[in-house]
């Protein structure tokens, strides 16, 4: 794939430095005019400055290597020393790519080239007497956009150090659970203008801490809103990170574990399509088989369309004692249907009273479908009409199941499904 062919213009306004900006700016009109041996001194001038820049934030931010470094340019500027500046200037490189990690090897590479050839044009010494080094203008405009695209347009800290501080921020209890507030939080630092590598290595880390990691649902919430919000900022580096890392990090995970990698999927939907068949596949059949002590991953299972078909096979052998054991926010229509007919199904006085508290007490969670059945179907099974819970269900059904009073006379509704025997149980 080749190469953008950037517009200098916006490459300038890419700029974060001020002094720096100035100079591509010089650089980019010196270009135009056909002056390229000024165009790539002036974009060499814009990398030392937007570098020393660098030294002076990291420094604000606490970092002590960069601190020295500020430290010792404040001493040559006082001092005037002109050969300190030019040992300086002649090690910016080296200090930027480590310890720093201003720029990746390829890069160092491609700021050395920069250097070499601003010497090129600013000493006579370096070329053959009577000849003046002539750059091309491809070449001009290259290490224009190199200085930019590389170095100028981006924060400080890339490498290690940005990525550790990207998590700290991810791991603190202050960053927040929502996803716009977690956007506006990462677009203001590290994530503003990332490098790729950057952006991807920090999405893989969110993806192994929420998988593998022991971290707690709070703790998890932040990671999902970190991952959606990088997701909203840069879809296409999170996309490549996914697909990436999501499928072989599932495949460490054993059964037991599989449990957060649905909840995982169904917080980051977009990421379902990036995982491989295999994966894809296990954790489909997690969902369809799922052990009785793992029936709670359902709620998370079922709001997913890809999960929906296998969750109510899953639900479809469900147990009282397994839905009883779920602490319900909102009791799924696919779980309330086999509620229903486990009730409906009671051998005995116990399980129809049991069966019946649990609905009685989910009886605001039913829709009016499922109030009507459980009052038409009821009068065909002597355990539930004789069972001494039942008409506490009944007059549950009237008072909170929404949409029941709507229906008419329920005392009517009562005596026309052969129920008219507790039609007093229920208040007007």
């Amino acid at each position: 794939m080749t190469s953008p062919l950037y517009d200098l213009d916006e490459l300038v306004l890419q700029c974060r430095n001020e002094r720096a900006r100035n100079y591509i700016r010089e650089a980019v009109s010196s270009y135009r005019a056909g002056a390229f041996r000024a165009a790539i001194v002036s974009t060499w001038i814009a990398v030392c400055f937007d570098i020393m820049q660098k030294f002076h934030e990291l420094a604000i931010a606490g970092d002590a290597a960069a601190g020295k470094e500020a430290e010792a340019l404040e001493r040559i500027r006082a001092n005037g020393d002109v050969t300190a500046a030019l040992r300086f200037e002649k090690d910016l490189l080296n200090k930027a790519k480590s310890p720093f990690e201003l720029v990746n090897n390829l890069e160092y590479i491609d700021l050395t080239r920069l250097y070499d050839d601003r010497n090129r044009c600013a000493h006579p010494s370096f070329v053959a007497d009577g000849e003046a080094y002539s750059p091309p203008g491809e070449l001009a405009r290259l290490h224009i956009r190199n200085a930019v695209t590389v170095l100028l347009m981006h924060p400080p800290a890339q490498g290690k150090y940005a990525l550790d501080r990207l998590l700290t921020d991810v791991r603190s209890q202050l960053f927040p659970r929502k996803v716009d507030e977690a956007q506006a939080w990462l677009a203001n630092g590290a994530m503003r203008r990332p490098r790729d590598s950057l952006t991807r290595n920090f999405v893989a880390v969110l993806i192994k801490d929420y998988l593998i990691g022991e971290a707690d649902y709070l703790e998890r919430s932040r990671y999902s809103s970190a991952l959606k919000a990088v997701r909203n900022l840069h879809h296409q580096q999170w996309n490549e990170a996914v697909q990436a890392h999501c499928s072989p990090v599932i495949r460490q995970l054993d059964d037991t574990k599989l449990g957060v990698v649905v909840e995982f999927f169904s917080i980051c939907k977009e990421a379902w399509g990036l995982v491989e068949a295999d994966v894809s596949q296990r954790v489909l059949s997690f969902i369809r088989e799922l052990p009785s002590d793992k029936f709670d991953v359902i709620e998370n299972a079922l709001p997913f369309d890809a999960f929906a078909k296998e969750a109510k096979k899953r639900i479809a052998r469900s147990t009282v004692d397994e839905i009883e054991s779920v602490f319900w926010f909102d009791l799924p229509a696919s779980v309330a249907d086999r509620l229903i007919d486990i009730y409906l199904r009671s051998r005995s006085f116990a399980e129809a009273n049991k069966n019946g508290r649990l609905l009685t007490m989910y009886a605001s969670e039913l829709a009016v479908e499922h109030a009507q059945r459980i009052i038409t179907e009821s009068a065909a099974n002597e355990e539930i009409v004789g069972s001494f819970d039942f008409p506490g269900l009944l007059n549950a059904l009237h008072k909170k199941t929404e949409g029941v009073r709507e229906l008419g006379d329920f005392v009517t509704l009562l005596n026309d499904s052969g129920l008219g025997g507790f039609a007093d149980d229920i208040p007007p």
